[in-house]
């Protein structure tokens, strides 16, 4: 089973013959999804991957069966996580957790993703379901306008790291979009095939 698995990798594909990798999609998604006045849970069964890893960070919380699994194999494909999309996980994590986890692609199961905060709590998959919606009418007994100005003072923070200056890092990601290694990585994983990275 998988949460989500992220976006179609031949769709990434066709995009980078057609001369870059666009992410703003589902950037804007998950913007979307994170500026929800109402309190969101993510219920994480199987794989979350890439963008499906994201989705589940845009939530306000996670909970994880004990058959979840998180990655972020975009290395692996010559591609790089945006960096609003990066700042997230450090804000979620750590600097060093996210960099293991970025620069490895390696997945993490549902032990370690509580240990690094990934997910708030681990539960039986047969479970998964009843602890979600019991979290749900524990936060919606609450008075609702104290949750939603909790939600938007939490929110704030991260709202403004993301004004830091990032021209120079705008640049980084469109070089590494329209690289070769793009195109080599996305070619290899189509095909099913190990990638020959050259770092041009």
């Amino acid at each position: 089973m998988t949460f989500c698995a992220g976006l179609d990798l031949r769709e990434l594909a066709a995009q980078r013959e057609a001369g870059a990798v666009e992410t703003h999609g589902l950037e804007d998604a998950l913007a979307t999804l994170e500026r929800c006045p109402h309190p969101t849970i993510a219920a994480v069964q199987g794989d979350a991957i890439a963008g499906g890893c994201e989705l589940a960070l845009h939530c306000d919380l996670r909970v994880g069966g004990d058959t979840a699994r998180f990655a972020m194999p975009l290395a692996r494909l010559g591609i790089a996580v945006p960096i609003g999309l990066t700042w997230k996980l450090v804000d979620t994590i750590g600097a060093a957790p996210t960099k293991e986890l970025l620069f490895t692609g390696e997945a993490v199961g549902a032990e370690a993703a509580l240990a690094l905060g990934l997910v708030n709590r681990v539960v039986t998959a047969a479970d998964l379901q009843s602890v979600v919606a019991g979290l749900a009418r524990a936060i919606a007994q609450n008075a609702p306008l104290s949750v939603r100005a909790m939600k938007a003072f939490v929110q704030r923070l991260a709202d403004e790291r993301r004004q830091l200056r990032r021209d120079d890092l705008d640049t980084l990601f469109r070089q590494v979009r329209e690289s070769a290694d793009a195109r080599e990585g996305l070619a290899a994983q189509r095909e099913r095939r190990a990638p020959v990275f050259r770092g041009a």
